[in-house]
């Protein structure tokens, strides 16, 4: 009767979930090659082998395949594919060391930022603000692994629109956040944090 269809466990699930953002992330357009070929380097024993059934499984959790606006991109140019090439190897290398890998990012939102549309009960309650204006702005910066937020580490402050982390502040995070890495996984585990390389 066939092949045995694939049941997805909700980590597996939410693992595809993670390394297409993560692609996305790395300006890396995330084609089924590129995502089957990411999933497997992470995980040599997802149960998904080939583009086929991925793509079956990217339908069944969400995603949709449609055509963007026609702009011309650089993305597939030789140059990003040879910088891809060097970030999975380096994945891979992090990976056979049995390193527990960490992705670091930054952004910002408005302290009163809320949803346009929303649900009401019918004595009118439901929104989370009252105040006009949207408030001060807010920096936040925060590491993600496929076990998802690390909250005791996620760093939030006040800035200005024009607003961008100093050297000085982020090592000193830095610094916090490497010590509490390496209070919880011992002096053994290998660690390693991949950085946002925004301008």
């Amino acid at each position: 009767a066939g092949r045995p269809k694939i049941q997805l466990t909700t980590l597996e699930q939410d693992t595809i979930r993670l390394t297409f953002h993560l692609l996305l992330k790395d300006k890396i357009y995330p084609t089924l090659e590129n995502l089957l070929s990411a999933l497997l380097a992470q995980e040599p024993d997802f149960p998904i082998r080939s583009r086929m059934s991925l793509h079956r499984q990217l339908k069944l959790i969400g995603f949709k395949y449609r055509q963007t606006k026609k702009a011309n991109v650089l993305m597939d140019a030789t140059a990003f594919q040879a910088q891809r090439a060097v970030y999975f190897r380096k994945l891979d290398e992090l990976r056979s060391s049995k390193a527990v890998l960490y992705y670091h990012d930054e952004t910002w939102m408005n302290r009163n930022e809320e949803k346009t549309v929303i649900w009401f009960d019918n004595e009118g309650f439901g929104r989370l603000r009252n105040s006009e204006g949207k408030g001060q702005r807010l920096a936040i910066s925060g590491l993600i692994s496929l076990s998802g937020f690390h909250l005791r580490l996620l760093d939030m402050f006040k800035c200005d629109k024009v607003h961008s982390v100093d050297s000085k502040y982020f090592v000193e995070w830095m610094e916090t956040t490497t010590s509490t890495l390496r209070a919880e996984h011992g002096k053994a585990t290998p660690i390693a944090i991949s950085i946002d390389n925004a301008t």
